[in-house]
């Protein structure tokens, strides 16, 4: 596994302890993608946005489609958006981190979004 470059470190104050965490690059963040974390921006304005990847199983639904894995940015306003696509500011910034696990632990519970496809069928 990569050693991870230490840029910076960031106080996270929660109500039982304080937890020290190390700013990332983009690369690190991607990979932390992967390994499925989820990542967020320190420079975000929005209060509770993160990013998740979104893993499709890779078969043909019905010969119709298939759907490709995919980052979704969950917004300020709790909405699940695919196909989040990463500003040049994002890229270079050295101010990724990763999110709580109780909050992966919710997106882990929570229900997938309907998806229609052009054939009039419906996947969940």
């Amino acid at each position: 596994m990569k050693k991870l470059k230490v840029t910076k470190i960031r106080r996270e104050h929660s109500r039982r302890n304080l937890r020290l965490q190390v700013a990332m690059d983009f690369g690190d963040a991607i990979r932390e993608l992967k390994l499925g974390n989820l990542v967020r921006r320190h420079g975000w304005n929005g209060k509770g946005m993160y990013l998740y990847l979104w893993e499709f199983a890779s078969h043909l639904e019905h010969g119709v489609r298939r759907y490709e894995d995919c980052i979704v940015m969950v917004t300020a306003q709790k909405k699940h958006q695919p196909g989040w696509l990463a500003s040049q500011a994002d890229m270079l910034a050295e101010d990724w981190f990763t999110v709580d696990p109780m909050k992966r632990a919710k997106r882990a519970t929570m229900k997938r979004p309907k998806i229609t496809n052009y054939a009039g069928g419906s996947r969940r």
